[in-house]
């Protein structure tokens, strides 16, 4: 899961040169609020010109990797990798070696990821997700949970439906809105390139309205996910592909 990870870029100009992994060791060390020596981790260069270079830094602490290992030595499986949710979520649905912003809204967090042709650039986890919303309705509305959860799927951020709960949500989604500007700033201030559209994911995705909301806000084309990988067995056609 993103929030047990550790991500960092490390950007380098001019490029390191020989020297690249005992520099990073170094960056990390001092940069990274943990003992290395507690956490699996790894690194990769996302990037490299005669500019600069950019180094992407993964971490993760070693008790979670061991209670992944203890779960695939009970199902008689050898764990031989390790991934972060948005890397899965990239190589599963980002078809195009264009710059893109995902939006990944789960029940408790969201990931907030930017991937272009290089893979991925930057990750971040927001403490806001589809219960939130449901819980802000329950509270402003003076509903039930379940009452709250049945609007949300029916009329969502519709301002036709229902005014005043689309106007609820709007601001329970206000961290997911920021973090989602900040990722964009962030990576086209440091890229000569730009975001060229938004994919959303995740079962919050389906609330209604909310891809064309994002749109308005963030100003860029905001499309549900699909997968493009070839899966064995293929998904039954009458799945909806939301990842």
């Amino acid at each position: 899961p993103e929030e047990r990870v550790l991500t960092h870029a490390f950007y380098y100009t001019p490029p390191i040169g020989k020297d690249t992994e005992k520099t990073v060791i170094q960056d990390v060390a001092a940069f990274i609020p943990a003992e290395l020596n507690t956490l699996a981790w790894d690194w990769h260069q996302t990037h490299k010109d005669v500019i600069g270079e950019e180094i992407f830094f993964v971490g993760l602490a070693q008790e979670h990797v061991q209670d992944r290992q203890k779960i695939c030595e009970l199902i008689d499986k050898n764990l031989v990798a390790l991934d972060l949710e948005s890397s899965a979520l990239i190589r599963a649905t980002v078809s195009q070696p264009v710059a893109v912003l995902l939006i990944d809204l789960g029940g408790e967090t969201t990931i907030i990821s930017v991937a272009d042709e290089h893979g991925l650039r930057s990750s971040a986890n927001v403490e806001c997700g589809g219960q939130h919303f449901t819980g802000e309705l329950a509270k402003h509305l003076k509903i039930s949970l379940k009452e709250a959860e049945i609007k949300k799927r029916q009329s969502g951020f519709s301002l036709q439906e229902d005014p005043k709960a689309a106007s609820i949500l709007e601001a329970a989604i206000q961290p997911i809105v920021h973090e989602s500007q900040e990722a964009i700033n962030r990576y086209q201030m440091k890229n000569e390139g730009k975001i060229k559209r938004i994919q959303i994911s995740g079962g919050a995705s389906l609330t209604p309205g909310i891809d064309r909301y994002l749109a308005q806000l963030l100003q860029l084309e905001v499309a549900k996910s699909k997968i493009c990988l070839e899966i064995e067995p293929p998904m039954p056609a009458n799945v909806q592909s939301f990842v």
